[in-house]
């Protein structure tokens, strides 16, 4: 993801971003492209409603890593509850239909990569 996009999150939530500074994966960035930026926001606003309802939550979760895995968003916390696993899930499985590129919807995934066709013909993918 682009460094303006990464800052973007890392300003609209510190609160869950604040391992970027750690030993954590996170160190890296965010590994991902510039597409599933608002999966990602969406995805951290969800969370941050459930951690500010849940003072155990609250001062210790952290996301360590956020990365594509088998061609799919992959999003690691150091610990979740019932309902943050659940959003995480539910975005991991909307990255499968959204171009990783550009952010358009995918109506067929027909490879390994997740590209919308105008993305995969730009970067010589068919």
């Amino acid at each position: 993801m682009r460094e303006e996009l990464e800052q973007k999150l890392f300003t609209k939530y510190p609160e869950i971003f604040s391992n970027r500074f750690s030993e954590s994966p996170m160190k890296n960035g965010i590994c991902v492209g510039d597409g599933w930026y608002n999966i990602i926001d969406k995805l951290c606003l969800k969370i941050m409603q459930v951690i500010n309802k849940d003072d155990s939550l609250k001062e210790s979760f952290k996301i360590n890593e956020i990365k594509t895995k088998y061609e799919m968003l992959y999003f690691y916390t150091n610990q979740a509850n019932e309902k943050i696993d659940k959003y995480i899930m539910e975005a991991e499985l909307e990255s499968q239909t959204i171009c990783s590129n550009c952010g358009d919807i995918i109506l067929f995934n027909k490879s390994d990569v997740i590209l919308c066709s105008k993305c995969r013909r730009e970067l010589k993918f068919e």
